[in-house]
């Protein structure tokens, strides 16, 4: 869509001053800005970038989320107000954004939109799981080989045979045992036979093949996952041993040996310190690679443990929170009383409690803002029902204080 039919070369610090951009390029950007200028308004875009250094064109645009305070009513910089309060609304509303661009702008183009993950079993794993489920494909796929050679093996016999019955009655013919007639009958269907099974060896051998290609990459991509270091290579180290040159002096013998062996201790000496300082860098990579995954390994132990601690509390609030809903709902006039508050949020009225409630009670100390805009009926109807739990507690604290 950017550049046409023209060739475009990928490699890095190629030149392709050359290309001319296609004028529905432009547009595109253009239907996208205005896109972006409905749905989030121009004022709030701060950064509209189109990127053409890929296979596929795309756009870069910043947005300032900007929303509206319920109780005030002044617009400020408010997240949840275009992206969701938590991350089932954010899912919701990117999948909504997608089809919204999809139907508004690349349908007009051609453009295909992506397939949603929504139903597929999509997911990040830590290093951990990431291994096992390696280890569970390499097996699966080791499994996978054995069988396709079994059947390999047993197609050969079969080929094997075959073609020894096809000199059996060579022979019956060339003895006298068996007619012409049959022969050829008996020829054409042992050589059928044959071919057929060699149209399937092949099949086997290519699906064989491409199997253990694929249970190479899996160990090595398994062997990979396990390693946080990498070996201490072999370095080649440019050496010439050290000879003697000079003649051996008439005189000064032992002086001249001094010296020789000076010389030969200090290229010797350079040589090993040069050796030793390759490999000790290489030991520093070594250690630094195994301190970083051992302090991944705690930071995730840590957040590990965090969540867990998170997910225990909001087990124990939800317990508290059913038990203290089921004993209200075991007292006839509590039950009665939160269920006509949540009917009368869900239709919109006031609530009917004289004291402490919602709605449109001015004596009310529990606020209720209505539904809002892109709130979904059944997680309204939903929030209702806790509200009202909330209305019939609040109640019964105020008789229990008077």
């Amino acid at each position: 869509m950017a550049f046409g039919t023209q060739a475009v070369n990928l490699d890095k610090g190629a030149d392709n001053s050359h290309l001319q951009r296609c004028p529905e390029i432009e547009q595109w950007a253009k239907d996208v800005y205005d896109w972006c200028a409905r749905r989030y308004r121009q004022e709030n875009i701060i950064g509209f970038q189109v990127h053409l250094d890929e296979s596929s064109p795309h756009i870069h645009a910043l947005i300032v989320p900007v929303g509206q305070r319920s109780k005030s009513g002044r617009e400020c910089v408010m997240w949840s107000a275009m992206f969701g309060k938590n991350r089932y609304e954010y899912g919701r509303i990117l999948r909504e954004m997608h089809t919204s661009l999809y139907e508004e702008v690349g349908s007009k183009y051609g453009l295909e939109r992506g397939d949603s993950i929504v139903g597929r079993n999509v997911q990040h794993l830590h290093k951990r799981d990431y291994i096992r489920k390696l280890a569970k494909e390499a097996k699966q796929a080791e499994k996978a080989v054995k069988g396709l050679q079994t059947m390999i093996r047993k197609l050969e016999r079969e080929m094997l045979a075959g073609r020894n019955r096809l000199k059996e009655i060579d022979e019956a013919l060339a003895s006298g045992k068996i007619t012409l007639d049959r022969y050829e009958a008996q020829k054409l269907d042992i050589q059928k036979l044959i071919a057929e099974y060699q149209e399937k060896l092949e099949d086997k051998s290519n699906k064989l093949h491409a199997k253990e290609q694929e249970l190479e990459q899996i160990t090595k991509d398994a062997a990979k996952a396990r390693s946080v270091i990498k070996p201490i290579r072999n370095h080649k180290v440019d050496f010439t041993p050290p000879q003697i040159t000079e003649k051996v002096p008439l005189f000064g013998t032992d002086k001249w040996l001094e010296r020789q062996n000076r010389f030969i201790a200090k290229q010797f000496t350079e040589i090993v310190r040069k050796i030793e300082s390759l490999y000790r860098n290489d030991a520093a990579r070594q250690v630094e690679a195994a301190q970083n995954n051992v302090l991944a390994d705690y930071g995730e132990l840590y957040q590990l443990r965090r969540e867990n601690k998170t997910l225990s509390d909001t087990n124990e609030n939800l317990e508290s929170e059913l038990n203290t809903l089921l004993g209200q709902l075991a007292i006839p006039s509590v039950r009665n009383m939160i269920f006509a508050v949540a009917d009368a949020l869900i239709s919109g009225q006031p609530i009917p409690v004289s004291s402490g409630g919602g709605g449109g009670n001015s004596d009310s100390d529990l606020r209720w803002d209505g539904r809002r805009p892109d709130e979904e009926e059944e997680a309204y109807k939903r929030r209702c029902l806790m509200h009202a739990v909330q209305v019939a507690r609040n109640s019964q604290r105020k008789t229990i204080r008077r």
